[in-house]
């Protein structure tokens, strides 16, 4: 996981910068894992109690607009299922004997 976190509204400019280029890193990363599991990342920032991600392209602050900003919660229930789902099929190929 490739994650950065950021003050809302603070260094704006410079945050978008470094989150397209993360955007980009991410996506050359991935696509030469095949089948492999995905590298997530993106900004961070903490809104009260919760703390909140970005992951698009083009860049912007949580403080113009809450759009495509996805509670952190979420991947970490998305990564727990989807580990879950891994280890649930190589238990099973395990079972029938097949790979």
């Amino acid at each position: 996981m490739g994650f950065s976190s950021k003050g809302i509204g603070q260094r704006v400019e410079d945050t978008k910068v470094k989150a397209e280029a993360l955007h980009r890193y991410l996506i050359n990363i991935n696509q030469n894992r095949g089948y492999s599991p995905k590298v997530i990342g993106g900004i961070v920032v903490r809104s009260g109690t919760q703390f909140y991600y970005y992951d698009q392209i083009e860049y912007h602050d949580y403080g113009e607009s809450r759009e495509n900003w996805i509670n952190f919660n979420e991947i970490l229930r998305n990564v727990a299922t989807n580990v879950y789902s891994a280890e649930y099929l190589k238990k099973l190929a395990e079972k029938t004997g097949s790979d």
